[in-house]
């Protein structure tokens, strides 16, 4: 399944080869690169499922980091509706994308989508908390990460 791994399987077999590639060594490429996209896909479902879970008010953001219920094996798997355990899909998501060699650029939204809930789950928590000033450093972060805006509206 790792692209690196069938490259250097075909490059140490066509030495001598002229730069042949047998059909064996295409249909290997062929599956990995299937696999990677797949792995792209996956975490492209990952990412809008937790976006989607993070505009809805009524999940509670702590949810979104716990451990899915047993048989979740995707965001989009019954329970989802939730969002509960939607960061830990996506982190399973950017492993498995990692592991497919998928290109590095498809990471950048997946990041900014991890450090918006990340700075939401510091807002709820400092919500909770009653410290103002910790409250009100919170709400600037919010805004600077863009938070959802109504999830920063009810922090005010």
């Amino acid at each position: 399944g790792n692209a690196s791994a069938v490259f250097k399987c075909i490059e140490s077999n066509t030495k001598g080869k002229q730069g042949r590639v047998t059909k064996r060594e295409f249909r290997q490429l062929q599956d990995a690169h299937e696999q990677q996209v797949d792995a792209k896909s996956k975490l492209e479902q990952a990412t809008k499922a937790l976006n989607k879970a993070m505009h809805n008010m009524d999940v509670k953001v702590e949810s979104l980091f716990q451990m899915p219920d047993a048989g979740s094996s995707s965001p989009s798997h019954s329970g989802r509706a939730s969002g509960a355990g939607a960061v830990w899909f996506v982190r399973k998501a950017i492993d498995n994308a990692k592991a497919k060699a998928v290109a590095g650029v498809a990471f950048l939204e997946v990041q900014h989508t991890l450090e918006e809930a990340q700075v939401a789950r510091g807002l709820e928590l400092a919500m909770e908390g009653g410290d103002r000033g910790e409250l009100e450093n919170w709400i600037r972060v919010a805004q600077e990460k863009q938070v959802p805006r109504l999830r920063i509206q009810a922090a005010q």
